[in-house]
């Protein structure tokens, strides 16, 4: 995944987060996917408690995401500031 061309990658980021919008309320506007590397999806949240009360999320985030993400292969997921 890290030898993928720019275009690649950018496509891929840009379906997760067409793919996050579909989470709705409260979800969009504290948090917004940044970046997937390794099968790791690093989500920025708007401040620590965000990202601690989505982190205790994440299981129900993916099993929501999964179905909409197809071929985009995530393993983990952190949420930072």
């Amino acid at each position: 995944m890290e030898n993928e061309p720019g275009f690649k990658k950018a496509c891929r980021m840009r379906e997760i987060c067409r793919c996050w919008a579909l989470l709705g309320q409260p979800m969009n506007s504290c948090s917004v996917p940044v970046g997937l590397r390794y099968d790791t999806l690093f989500i920025k949240c708007k401040d620590s408690i965000w990202a601690q009360e989505l982190s205790m999320m994440k299981n129900q985030i993916y099993d929501k995401l999964k179905p909409a993400l197809k071929d985009i292969k995530i393993d983990r997921m952190i949420f930072h500031i």
